[in-house]
């Protein structure tokens, strides 16, 4: 159970940081170039965060009864969750969001699962 609180705060940590680089850049981007490419970077990094949160938080709960095969369901369960609202954000996106720069977007979500393999890699090796 500790290992799971452990891995729950790493993985937190993580999305923060990626939160605020993402914001950051946003927020660079509107003061120096324009509101479509902020937003367009804004949104890409939505896309990958917020699926990552509700993994997170499906994936690494609690189990009441601590069995590996109750925690493998609940791993699984996550992933689709991820998956399927990485999918249903890049469709809404694309068709409620007029006009985006695409291309952006997806070098945004691009770098935050850059960012996410390399904070992983780097806290795997403490």
């Amino acid at each position: 159970m500790n290992e799971i609180i452990n891995n729950r705060k790493t993985a937190s940590n993580l999305l923060l940081i990626e939160a605020l680089i993402t914001l950051t850049s946003a927020l660079l981007l509107f003061l120096f170039a324009s509101p479509v490419l902020a937003y367009s970077v804004a949104l890409g990094g939505v896309a990958f965060i917020l699926p990552n949160c509700l993994f997170v938080w499906l994936s690494l709960r609690q189990v009441r009864v601590n069995s590996e095969k109750n925690m493998l369901a609940w791993f699984y369960l996550g992933e689709a969750v991820k998956i399927v609202s990485t999918i249903g954000i890049f469709a809404g996106c694309m068709l409620l969001v007029s006009p985006l720069n695409i291309g952006l977007m997806f070098v945004s979500y691009g770098l935050m699962l850059l960012i996410n393999l390399t904070g992983l890699a780097l806290t795997m090796n403490k």
